[in-house]
């Protein structure tokens, strides 16, 4: 079963972590950012870094909120820079992918555009009914086809 705690007030929290012997350089500071991140970003996700060694309740020793903070902060911009270098190594690799595909199978206008052309396609078993319905759904496919200005075409 989950374990579930009682809603605790801004107040109540900075209670809480003064009675682990939390320190606080600034309270106020801290109360802004418990309001503006939640408590278990700021504190949960890092106490097992920064609790007393060997302590069965919850005790600091030395360890300032602040401390926290930093670590808090640090996590994010960590974040933030892995993330942003793997958007960088998506692009470089779906840029290399593409040119790649594109020089080896899209040497003439007529090369590109075979991916309209129904032949190159094999149509999936008849016994795989959601294959065959996605495949009939493409308007490549389909026997009638509907245009915007209202004319229709068979094949």
């Amino acid at each position: 079963m989950p374990v579930t705690k009682n809603f605790k007030t801004i107040d109540e929290q900075i209670a809480i972590l003064d009675s682990r012997q939390l320190k606080f350089k600034n309270k106020k500071k801290a109360a802004e950012l418990l309001s503006r991140y939640n408590y278990f970003d700021l504190i949960n996700g890092f106490e097992s870094i920064l609790l007393k060694k060997n302590a069965p309740p919850k005790k600091y020793d030395n360890v300032y909120f602040e401390d926290f903070r930093d670590l808090f902060f640090f996590d994010m911009r960590l974040k933030k820079y892995t993330l942003f270098k793997i958007f960088d190594i998506e692009a470089r690799l779906r840029t290399s992918i593409a040119y790649n595909f594109a020089s080896t199978y899209c040497n003439t206008p007529a090369d590109t555009l075979n991916y309209l052309n129904p032949s190159y396609y094999k149509a999936p078993p008849a016994s795989d009914t959601n294959m065959t319905n996605r495949f009939n759904s493409f308007d490549l496919f389909r026997t009638t086809q509907y245009y915007r200005n209202g004319q229709v075409r068979r094949r």
